[in-house]
């Protein structure tokens, strides 16, 4: 039933995601840091929230100066459309210019936590005041 139910959700979901807006924005995160992220709104204006989507494993999309992700494999990045399709606008966060890798020792430092706080604070300015941000198994612990 599972599997009927997402065979039928994904199609549509997909032929919405295509109507979102895209745009990459560089942040200064940190003194000499670029915070890349990849901001995807839906048509029109979002319907109240912001997700600010931080990745799981190392960290690392790979985001492109035109928006295409060298590691597009991650699930928040995969399911991105899904969020768009139903109002929000998304926020995916890349790892930090000055990161190979986020590992567990980065993730629990105060630096760490400036690239989600710029990106959190570019989307209240910039698109909702109203937001959530969601990990896939990395903790910020600052």
């Amino acid at each position: 039933m599972k599997s009927l139910l997402l065979a039928a959700t994904l199609p549509s979901a997909s032929c919405f995601a295509s109507a979102a807006s895209s745009e990459v924005v560089d942040l200064a995160s940190r003194p000499q840091v670029i915070q890349r992220t990849l901001v995807e709104r839906p048509a029109g204006q979002p319907t109240g929230a912001t997700l600010v989507l931080l990745m799981g494993a190392n960290g690392q999309l790979g985001i492109f100066p035109n928006g295409s992700l060298r590691r597009d494999s991650h699930f928040l990045a995969r399911v991105r459309g899904l969020f768009t399709a139903r109002g929000p606008a998304v926020v995916l966060v890349d790892a930090p210019s000055d990161r190979v890798v986020l590992d567990g020792d980065f993730r629990e430092t105060k630096n760490h936590a400036a690239e989600p706080g710029a990106a959190i604070d570019y989307a209240r300015q910039a698109i909702s005041r109203s937001g959530w941000w969601a990990t896939a198994g990395a903790p910020i612990r600052p």
